[in-house]
C-alpha cells in the first residue's frame, strides 16, 4: 500500500485511441432541475456497446498569469456534497514524454464579508486566480 496521499490532487491526460469521444451533449431535467450532460459511446472487448452519461461538474479557464509556478488553468468543480471547490492544473511532461496536467483542488477563497457560517474557505487569495466577474455567463 502506498503512503502517498492523493487527497485533493489528481492527473489529467490526453485521450488515447481507446478513449471514447463525446457522442452527444445536451440538457436533461431531473426533478425540475436542468443538468448539462455529455454522453460517450463505449464498447467492451466482446463488442457490446453502451453509453456513459456525465454531468457537468465544473469549468476550467486558461490562466494568463506570468507568475512562475502559476497554474496553466484554473476554475471550479462541484463536490458530491453540492459545494464548489477551486481547481487548478499545471501542464507537465512525464519522463516518457507523456503530457499531463497535475491537478489540485482546494476550498474556495471568498471575501470575509460574503462567507456563510459553517462552510470551508481558504484564508489567502491566490493572486493569479481567474476573475469570475469577466466570465460571460
Amino acid at each position: 500500500m502506498s503512503d502517498y496521499d492523493n487527497t485533493n490532487k489528481g492527473s489529467l491526460f490526453r485521450p488515447n485511441e481507446k478513449t471514447p469521444a463525446v457522442s452527444l451533449e445536451g440538457t436533461i431535467n431531473i426533478d425540475g432541475v436542468d443538468h448539462n450532460v455529455i454522453v460517450t459511446k463505449r464498447t467492451n472487448d466482446s463488442g457490446k456497446e453502451w453509453w456513459d452519461v456525465y454531468f457537468l461538474n465544473g469549468k476550467l479557464f486558461k490562466n494568463d498569469s506570468d507568475k512562475e509556478g502559476a497554474p496553466n488553468v484554473r476554475g471550479f468543480i462541484g463536490t458530491s456534497e453540492q459545494k464548489l471547490k477551486d481547481i487548478a492544473a499545471w501542464r507537465n511532461k512525464s519522463s516518457k514524454g507523456v503530457v499531463y496536467y497535475g491537478v489540485k483542488v482546494e476550498a474556495p477563497w471568498v471575501p470575509e464579508d460574503q462567507r456563510t457560517a459553517g462552510d470551508d474557505y481558504r484564508d489567502k487569495r491566490n493572486t493569479d486566480e481567474v476573475d469570475f466577474d469577466d466570465i460571460p455567463f
